[in-house]
């Protein structure tokens, strides 16, 4: 189970293009007892959320430490 932190990103078991072709990666803005906050490329507006259980069936693995500075990762087939 991953531990989910506030300003970490993560990405999904199966990653898939999302707003102007950048990996539909989920950055935390918060984290409550029932709740998580994100930011998506799609939409780079903070306010999407989902339950903690959800978060995990969606997320693979934290890539904060992976992507550009200040920016999402481009979108190729069979990304990971």
């Amino acid at each position: 189970m991953l531990t989910i932190t506030k300003g970490r990103t993560y990405r999904a078991k199966q990653p898939a293009a999302a707003g102007h072709a950048c990996v539909n990666d989920r950055q935390v803005a918060y984290v409550t007892r029932m709740l998580v906050g994100y930011i998506d490329p799609g939409t780079g507006a903070p306010g999407l959320t989902t339950t903690h259980e959800e978060f995990q069936k969606w997320a693979e693995r934290d890539v904060t430490a992976e992507l550009p500075p200040g920016g999402w990762a481009p979108y190729t087939k069979g990304i990971k």
